[in-house]
């Protein structure tokens, strides 16, 4: 990605098993979706996965 700094704080984390997922629909809309596949992150619609974590009391990090 052209953003160093993102290269730089959020691969390493993938890298290291925290499981980050991607909105297919936001990284579409910001025309990255290929790119941040190519980086091996998990690119998918995330509007039902969301609703059953919440539904379910789990914590997570949206941005």
């Amino acid at each position: 990605m052209e953003d160093e700094t993102v290269n730089e704080k959020v691969l390493p984390i993938n890298i290291d098993g925290i499981k980050i997922e991607t909105c297919f629909n936001s990284a579409d809309i910001y025309g990255v979706a290929d790119e941040l596949r190519s980086l091996g992150f998990e690119v998918k619609p995330m509007g039902l996965p969301v609703t059953q974590r919440l539904k379910e009391g789990c914590e997570q990090l949206n941005f």
